[in-house]
């Protein structure tokens, strides 16, 4: 539970230093599936469920004033496309 604390914490400050526009955030499976998770206000006992983070994997989540929405989580239509080019 801490870690969500901390992941959530550093996820507002984030957001406060970047109040407009699209922000971009790189790391581990782990940490986007527990901000998903959080998302989704679903118990970590959930935090493996479908679908698998695959890596290079793209999520989208919209933030307004009062809600949070998942728009895209793990996909990875882009890498098929640059299968398709070699």
């Amino acid at each position: 539970m801490i870690f969500v604390i901390v992941l959530m914490k550093a996820l507002n400050r984030i957001m406060r230093e970047n109040e407009s526009g699209n922000v971009l955030l790189v790391t581990h499976t782990v940490v986007i599936k527990v901000l998903l998770t959080h998302f989704k206000n679903a118990s970590l006992e959930h935090l493996w469920n479908p679908p698998y983070i695959y890596d290079t994997s793209l999520s989208i989540v919209e933030f307004n004033e009062n809600d949070t929405k998942i728009l895209m989580e793990g996909d990875t239509a882009h890498t098929k496309i640059l299968q398709n080019k070699h």
